[in-house]
């Protein structure tokens, strides 16, 4: 090197290196970084912008991780990164590429609980990736299996407090933090996951079938005559008849969000098949803006053209919801003036959302009386866009459980009743009609028969119908 560059006077361009610094710590500029060769390889890591003393503390680190064996890099990088910061800005934003929109808050809610453990139970607020080990780990676990939860964060549910989370709750949340912990592992952030040795308890498939509650053909005819009545009710706000999504249910079994977002360009009338599938939907809903609110929005317009924001940024759309009474719904922040009709009271909200099914895609047939009850939806709104749609225009918005809770009630059907058990009542009806497994399977869209196993469980009865089969076989 130079004597100018020794004497720290060398261009911006150059590295300066002064004799009293430790080996490899240079100066480019204003930047530090630190560079030598060591066993054949050349190190080098640019540190930036730092006061002097502290690019000399680092490198006296980094020699002392090199004397070690260590590799000061990975070690400095592991120990400089929280958990916090590693959970939510670079693993989180990772999965947000791969995963569903509701799939991604089910895993922001298990980065939540662990956080909330990390500081104020075991006091480790700011802890580095490097600094959480199986004995966190195992006491995580430990903690959402007993300690008091609260359903949905909901005071008003009180009475359905329990002391820990349920099996399926705690294993899908061990399987969240397994999966961070290996990206950590194969970023360098620390040398081995916490939670691979972590064993929870497994939800069997009894426990499974427990809490089914498929339908027998009498309940389902009581359900559907209370859904009716429930129907009649509400005839009066133009929405989705509960008792048409019931038997639609009943007769695919596909799933509730399935149905929710079910076009009608999703249909084959030719072949008979309704095809689900991964696809972009644009939905267009006709809002009634208050009265009271009419003013402040078209003073908020002003003289716009009709083609610019008709809000700042979300805290002016939230801001003014507050203000004038109006219901916050999602997509306003992309309202433009020209979406407005003052003299009728409306505004006009267009959206577009890239959906994809829960599970599998696939194609489900259609039996006669489905295609009876799809062809009286049809005729009775051939505009409509979503088969069961939504008064404003926009896809179904019914609260199925509340609905279905209370049409289980005047039906004086027992049990615990999900929106799901409609999809196990039409595999369990299948096998009573003698459908091979293996079809259930295809029109359920599983992608394990294990898991129609649990939905159409073998039965005595059927068993002792089949083996009379082998009469007069020999």
């Amino acid at each position: 090197m130079s004597r100018s560059a020794s004497n720290g006077q060398a261009r911006n361009d150059r590295d300066i290196h002064k004799p009293e610094w430790p080996r490899g710590l240079y100066r480019r500029g204003d930047s530090y970084r630190y560079r030598r060769m060591v066993d054949g390889r050349k190190l080098c890591d640019v540190w930036g912008i730092m006061p002097e003393q502290d690019a000399i503390d680092r490198a006296t680190q980094y020699a002392l991780d090199l004397r070690q064996g260590r590799d000061p890099i990975k070690n400095h990088t592991a120990s400089a990164t929280t958990f916090h910061d590693f959970a939510y800005d670079v693993w989180l934003k990772q999965k947000q590429t791969v995963l569903r929109p509701t799939s991604l808050t089910k895993y922001r809610s298990v980065l939540d609980n662990f956080d909330y453990f990390l500081t104020h139970h075991r006091k480790l607020q700011g802890c580095h990736v490097k600094d959480i080990d199986y004995g966190v780990a195992r006491d995580f676990i430990t903690h959402r299996q007993t300690a008091p939860i609260m359903p949905n964060g909901s005071r008003r549910f009180t009475r359905a407090f329990r002391d820990g989370a349920a099996k399926k709750t705690v294993c899908a949340d061990r399987a969240v933090l397994n999966q961070l912990f290996n990206e950590a592992v194969k970023r360098g952030l620390t040398k081995e996951n916490p939670f691979k040795d972590v064993d929870v308890p497994r939800v069997t498939d009894y426990e499974v079938r427990q809490k089914h509650h498929p339908l027998t053909t009498k309940e389902a005819k009581r359900l559907l005559a209370a859904a009716e009545k429930s129907d009649a009710k509400r005839a009066q706000n133009g929405n989705a008849r509960l008792a048409d999504v019931i038997l639609f249910m009943l007769f695919t079994g596909m799933r509730a969000g399935e149905v929710e977002m079910l076009e009608w360009t999703d249909l084959d009338w030719q072949n008979g098949l309704i095809h689900v599938h991964q696809k972009t939907i644009v939905e267009t809903r006709i809002l009634t803006i208050p009265k009271a609110a009419v003013r402040a929005i078209q003073k908020i317009a002003g003289n716009r053209t009709p083609d610019q924001p008709l809000f700042r940024d979300q805290e002016h759309v939230q801001d003014v919801c507050r203000k004038v009474g109006m219901r916050l719904v999602p997509g306003m922040m992309e309202l433009k003036v020209g979406d407005l009709d003052l003299a009728a009271g409306q505004l006009r909200l267009t959206r577009q959302e890239e959906w994809k099914p829960k599970a599998s895609q696939g194609d489900v047939p259609m039996c006669q009386q489905l295609r009876e009850l799809l062809d009286r939806l049809r005729a009775d709104a051939p505009g409509n866009q979503f088969v069961f749609q939504h008064h404003d225009g926009g896809r179904c918005r019914l609260k199925l459980l509340n609905l279905l809770k209370a049409a289980q009630r005047d039906a004086e059907i027992k049990g615990n009743l999900r929106v799901h058990d409609l999809r196990h009542t039409c595999a369990v009806w299948l096998r009573k009609q003698g459908v091979a497994l293996e079809t259930i399977m295809g029109i359920l869209r599983h992608a394990d028969i294990r898991e129609t196993q649990i939905y159409a469980p073998y039965h005595l009865e059927e068993g002792k119908k089949a083996i009379l089969r082998l009469d007069g076989m020999v």
